[in-house]
């Protein structure tokens, strides 16, 4: 008798996640929240979320509050990069630093939030009012120093959720692979650059696994008894 009262406390448990188990379970809601460091960098001045460099204003525009269905597996936008820059002038951006940081509004996080980092390289200009040149960005931590590919959160629930930010190889000359990053006269008509990547969602154990562990320990319980 008293091993089942001691079991009854596991099996309220386990009907309670069976009933009230999450709904959407596989629903992640995310954003984004970008900003740069001039990294020595001569006559850099940083806004909010903007750099200006030699009349050049580098801004990162947020990845707003989305939501995605990351089981097992989806793709997945995190902000993007527009310059622009006056007719006739160019800037090199080697060196400029941008931090992505990404909260998860849903499900909850456990812990803090984390960040990319991805270093900027080479130089871009506006020739007759149109790019000409780019530079690179990339996020793989062998290619860029202090840079990290993919971000992992723990759920308050159970269960956790990867970020991975994929850096796309670039099959023009040097600056090697990266994120292309291009220039433009007219601030309303930018040729953004858009990070891309992947979430993919790992549940905590489902609530009939909980029940299953329930009625094993029961069957032992009853062999006990029996013995």
């Amino acid at each position: 008798m008293n091993y089942f009262k001691s079991l009854l406390p596991m099996g309220i448990f386990a009907l309670g996640v069976f009933t009230a188990g999450p709904a959407n379970a596989s629903l992640v809601t995310y954003s984004t929240n970008g900003v740069f460091d001039c990294n020595g960098i001569a006559g850099c001045v940083l806004g909010a979320n903007t750099a200006t460099i030699n009349g050049f204003v580098v801004t990162y525009v947020n990845q707003g509050s989305t939501t995605v269905n990351a089981n097992p597996i989806v793709s997945a936008n995190y902000g993007e990069i527009r310059v622009s820059g006056p007719n006739g002038g160019s800037v090199n951006l080697t060196n400029l630093l941008l931090t992505i940081t990404l909260l998860q509004g849903s499900p909850a996080n456990a812990g803090s939030n984390q960040s990319w980092k991805g270093i900027a390289n080479g130089t871009v200009s506006v020739v007759n009012g149109n790019s000409s040149g780019f530079a690179t960005i990339c996020f793989i931590a062998n290619a860029c120093p202090n840079a990290i590919e993919s971000i992992v959160y723990n759920s308050v629930g159970g269960g956790t959720t990867t970020y991975k930010i994929q850096t796309p190889p670039n099959t023009n000359p040097p600056p090697a692979n990266g994120y292309t990053i291009r220039a433009t006269q007219d601030a309303s008509n930018f040729d953004p650059t858009s990070f891309q990547g992947s979430i993919q969602m790992a549940d905590a154990p489902e609530a009939s696994t909980y029940l299953m562990m329930f009625s094993g320990l029961c069957g032992l319980g009853l062999l006990r008894r029996r013995s």
